[in-house]
């Protein structure tokens, strides 16, 4: 035996595992082409150590003499003809730096299983790596991280090589040799330190290789941040916008609808904390701060039984725990906002802290403009919007397998509008005020535990509340000699408020690798406090010039208070029934006490199946909501009323049904056919009269109309990465309906986000090697609107005024214009000692298409009520867009 096998198989004695780095080419993964006839074992591996010039080392005695090879392959891995050659004499290989080793191997006959468990880790941060892909070398089988990045494996006894996964991060790999159940916790680099988005083919890319079990994007958060960011605020949930199914209002407006359903009927958390609203300035922007991110799903399909209380979607967004090596923050200007954040070690390796802060700065200057337009216009007064947030997190280790974690979140939005007009030929000033507010605010605490190398415990306890009030007033003052005689008014105040206090309980099982299970439940107590109250000046509220006020109204407003409680179980398996092909079966049971108990039975069934380049998805469950919400579509006071199932109405209720197919192909990249289907019942929304008066006073209830829907449609999607060039494409074809009773005489109507086609084209391309080019081009059918359909007249009064009456017969009878807009984008990335910057430059809406908003109507010709004229609303015109980003 010569002096380096000698020495080889000395080293192997003494150290159980190798790390294998994976910035050079692994020895096992060379493609080679060979044929070989009735050779010796020992010639055929001495032969491809020179075909591949990769050194197999060995000891002469282990190899049997009499053993002759006769095989022929072409463009065939190294490791998996050397597997077959050796493995029916007992033998293993071995990766050891550049070099394969092959040994006896002591466990050919064991059937033992052992399990090998830990924690996935960034190596830099020490931030837990959540739904990371963890897999023997020839997929036999594997398993992924929790929420938490703690994984548990279960395979044979013997010599494993086990990847490790993670988009963004170098391939780690083990080599163990396991002979009892082991605990290794996996440091994992980032790929990447310059750029943000690496544009090249990747050798290995888990969502390709290990595809969800349920119809779900994996969010890039790399893509997020590379792409154009309106106002220079990069935005998850506009990114959402550009995937197959996702539809919004124009430009953003009006929030998120996930394949046809509405836009409250999406699951949105924060941490695992139910989010009510997580929008900023009406849903230009969204209350996630991008720099804290750290993974985002959404699920478009039926989803896994551990996630309830949602009919359409859910939005699972972590945040980053904090660096606990050393301390680290960014901060970032824009257009809009700036925003900044800081993290570290509190005790290095046990406790970290994490907090963010952004806030818009544009409003004294939206206020000063505001003023001088209204002086041009002869008017007084301004306007003034801003929104701001705040993150805070903390994380401590009471131990290797316990942790706790503290997190708060508060955010705001507020705007406030006063004008005043004077008319001196009619002897009137005219007063408008518009003021409202939101705020969101969250807090959990959690704790973990690692039980066992098999389980895993996880609960939360978490407060959450959610606060709107509007304030509008219109005055008219009469006047005489510039003294006010009279006045007439109309003011409104409305409030929305949730509070939710909840416990949940969540265990994860791994009793092998085939089952994955999940178990748990939790407890919600919700308290409602919706009201709304009108008035006007013959409520004798006020006496001469005093004007009613904001406070005014909220003390006299006698709102009701509604409370419910939501009990939760659940139970879901994840399991593995072949290398490609996986099932999720689950059951959720929702329980509501309202005054009046209700039982939501929600099974859930979740398969693919598929081959190395195909993947097939099938999916179906049925889904439970007990909140309702009623979302007026006008522009008068913003009205999102969130209410409970009562006695009267009902949880609404959808079953959900997918179906897709998803190619991969190195030629053509990533391509995916999906269709659904949804249906719903015990929906709400407003009645033909509008708002409604929802106080202790009132019947309410009744008069909220309930009805069905139907959503259903096609997608098709396609990603490739070709050289410099990343390539991501989007179309939907969809239907989405609505029939109520006693509205549009019971007829079905289009539901608002119904646009028939979507298309979505974006482009990353990397100039340099710090510059990226991006551009993203939108088309969306335009939304539907109610039109009047010629039947109008003219109503004279007994002093001979008339008035245009518009006779509506049908709902959503006509739609706007289609909606479509260029972005284009310039980002500069460079390194310094101290740290690394990012600036972004680019325009949005690039060739400055008029998007209409919504459409007004007026008269043509005076003496014919059906010329009508109609105008539209444009809202963002072309934009500039700049953002500066320094992060150390």
């Amino acid at each position: 035996m010569s002096i380096l096998h000698r020495f080889v198989l000395f080293a192997l004695l003494f150290v159980c595992t190798q790390k294998i780095q994976a910035q050079y080419l692994i020895p096992d993964e060379i493609t080679i082409d060979y044929s070989a006839e009735d050779l010796p074992l020992r010639e055929v591996l001495y032969q491809l150590g020179d075909i591949s010039r990769v050194t197999i080392a060995f000891q002469e005695e282990i190899i049997p003499g009499d053993s002759l090879i006769s095989l022929a392959v072409r463009n065939e891995k190294l490791g998996k003809i050397i597997d077959y050659i050796i493995n029916p004499h007992g033998l293993k290989y071995k990766i050891v730096g550049n070099q394969i080793v092959i040994k006896k191997d002591p466990y050919t006959s064991s059937r033992d299983k052992i399990t090998i468990s830990g924690y996935l880790k960034d190596e830099e941060s020490g931030e837990p790596l959540v739904n990371a892909n963890i897999y023997l070398y020839d997929k036999s089988a594997g398993t992924t991280t929790n929420e938490y990045g703690f994984y548990s494996f279960t395979i044979d006894k013997g010599i494993k090589r086990v990847y490790f996964s993670y988009l963004g991060y170098d391939l780690g790999i083990q080599e163990f040799d396991l002979a009892k159940d082991t605990v290794v916790d996996i440091k994992m680099l980032p790929s990447n330190r310059l750029n943000e988005v690496v544009i090249k083919a990747k050798r290995y890319d888990p969502v390709i290789e290990f595809p969800e079990v349920a119809s779900v994007d994996i969010l890039p958060i790399d893509r997020i941040s590379a792409g154009l960011p309106l106002g220079g605020e990069a935005d998850i949930i506009r990114y959402t916008y550009t995937l197959p199914g996702v539809t919004s209002g124009a430009d953003g407006f009006g929030g998120m609808s996930v394949r046809g359903g509405a836009t409250n009927q999406n699951l949105i958390l924060f941490d695992g904390i139910p989010v009510y609203n997580a929008n900023h300035a009406f849903g230009l922007f969204s209350i996630f701060n991008s720099n804290v991110i750290k993974s985002a799903k959404l699920y478009k399909g039926a989803f896994p039984s551990h996630y309830s209380g949602r009919l359409s979607s859910v939005l699972d967004i972590r945040t980053r725990e904090g660096n606990n090596q050393k301390m680290a923050g960014d901060v970032s200007v824009g257009i809009l906002a700036v925003k900044a954040s800081l993290e570290g070690p509190i005790v290095k390796d046990k406790a970290s802290y994490l907090i963010s802060f952004r806030r818009t700065f544009v409003d004294p200057w939206i206020k000063s403009l505001t003023e001088y337009l209204n002086e041009r216009e002869g008017k007084t007064g301004n306007s003034d919007i801003y929104f701001l947030d705040f993150n805070g997190k903390l994380n401590f280790s009471l131990g290797p397998r316990s942790k706790i974690y503290l997190s708060y979140y508060t955010g705001s939005d507020n705007f406030n509008n006063i004008t005043s007009e004077v008319n001196d030929e009619k002897d009137l000033e005219n007063l408008d005020e518009t003021f409202w507010e939101s705020r969101n605010n969250l807090a959990s605490l959690r704790w973990n535990l690692q039980l066992s190398q098999k389980s895993f415990l996880n609960i939360s306890a978490y407060y959450s509340k959610y606060n709107f009030g509007s304030f509008d007033h219109d005055r008219v003052n009469i006047l005489e000699s510039g003294q006010q005689i009279d006045n007439f008014y109309e003011a409104g105040y409305y409030q929305s408020s949730i509070e939710d206090r909840g416990v949940k309980l969540d265990m994860d099982i791994i009793p092998g690798s085939s089952h994955k299970i999940k178990i748990g439940g939790g407890i919600v107590k919700h308290q409602f406090n919706p009201g709304l109250l009108l008035v006007d000046n013959f409520d004798q509220l006020t006496e001469g010039e005093e004007l009613i006020t904001q406070n005014q109204l909220k003390s006299l407003l006698d709102e009701e208070t509604i409370e419910g409680d939501e009990y939760e179980f659940y139970i879901e398996d994840n399991i593995r029934l072949g290398e490609y092909s996986h099932l999720n079966i689950g059951y959720n049971h929702l329980m509501v006490k309202t005054g009046k108990t209700y039982h939501i039975v929600q099974p859930r069934l979740l398969f693919n199946t598929g081959s190395k380049r195909y993947t097939f998805k099938f999916s179906a469950g049925r889904m439970g909501q007990y909140l309702h919400n009623l979302t007026n579509s006008g522009l008068g006071i913003p009205v999102d009323v969130w209410l409970p199932s009562t006695d009267i109405i009902e949880p609404e209720v959808s079953w959900i049904f997918s179906a897709g197919n998803f190619f991969k192909s190195q030629k053509f990249g990533m391509i995916g056919f999906e269709t659904f289907y949804k249906d719903f019942s015990n929906l709400t929304r407003y009645g033909d009269s509008g708002l409604v008066d929802i106080s202790t006073t009132s019947n309410w209830e009744s008069l909220i109309p309930i009805g069905d829907g139907t959503a259903y449609g096609f997608e098709f999607s396609h990603d490739q990465r070709i050289g410099n060039t990343a390539i991501k494409t989007s179309y939907t074809l969809s239907w989405s309906d609505r029939t109520f009773p006693g509205i549009n005489n019971g007829e079905t109507f289009r539901y608002r986000y119904d646009r028939r086609h979507v298309f979505d084209i974006g482009i990353l391309h990397k100039l340099g090697e710090n510059i990226e080019f991006s551009a993203n081009w939108q088309y969306a059918s335009g939304s539907p609107i109610t039109v009047a359909d010629g039947q109008n007249y003219f109503y004279v009064d007994e002093n001979g005024k008339r008035t245009l009456v518009l006779i509506f017969n049908e709902i959503n009878n006509d739609e706007l214009p289609a909606y479509h807009r260029l972005d284009i984008g310039l980002n500069v990335y460079n390194k310094y000692k101290w740290g690394r910057s990012k600036l972004t430059l680019g325009l949005y809406n690039a060739y400055n298409r008029k998007n209409p908003f919504y459409r007004d109507i007026a008269p043509q010709d005076v003496n014919n009520p059906n010329d009508l004229r109609y105008e539209q609303l444009t809202i963002l015109p072309i934009l500039p867009t700049f953002s500066y980003n320094v992060s150390f």
